[in-house]
C-alpha cells in the first residue's frame, strides 16, 4: 500500500470513527462525463470508459474518496423491458437525465405479503411490474 493511500485511508477512517483527522477529507462530486467529454450515455452503454473516467477524476483532483458511480446496463434494461425509468441514450435523448416513471408498482393490500416474504414479493409481484 502506498504511503499516500495509507494517509487518505487513515483520514477517512478517523472521520468515520469520530476522531479528529489531519484535515477534512475531500470528495469531488462532479459530472465526470461532462468534465472529460464522455457522452452521458456512457453510464449505460460504456461501463469501461465510465470507470476509466472515474479513476481519472480521482487521480487528477487528488481526492481522498471516490464516488461509487455504478453503471447501469442499458442493453439488459432494454431486453427486460424496464418500465419504471428512462435513461440517456435509450428512451430519452443524451441531454435528458435519468428519470423515474411513477406508477403503482405496489398495491395497498400487498404490505402483508411484502413483510411476510420480501424476496418472494419482489420476485413474483414487484419485478414483473417494473
Amino acid at each position: 500500500m502506498s504511503q499516500l493511500y495509507a494517509e487518505r485511508a487513515k483520514r477517512v477512517r478517523d472521520v468515520i470513527e469520530l476522531k479528529e483527522p489531519d484535515r477534512v477529507p475531500f470528495l469531488a462530486l462532479i459530472d465526470t462525463q461532462a468534465h472529460y467529454g464522455l457522452p452521458n450515455s456512457a453510464a449505460y452503454y460504456d461501463p469501461v470508459s465510465l470507470k476509466r473516467t472515474m479513476r481519472r477524476v480521482t487521480l487528477d483532483l487528488e481526492s481522498d474518496l471516490s464516488e461509487a458511480k455504478f453503471s447501469l446496463c442499458a442493453p439488459a434494461m432494454t431486453t427486460l423491458g424496464v418500465k419504471n425509468c428512462v435513461w440517456r441514450g435509450g428512451p430519452v435523448p443524451e441531454s435528458y437525465e435519468y428519470q423515474f416513471i411513477e406508477g403503482e408498482y405496489m398495491k395497498a393490500d400487498e404490505y402483508d405479503m411484502l413483510l411476510d416474504d420480501p424476496s418472494g414479493f419482489m420476485i413474483r409481484c414487484y419485478l414483473p411490474r417494473i
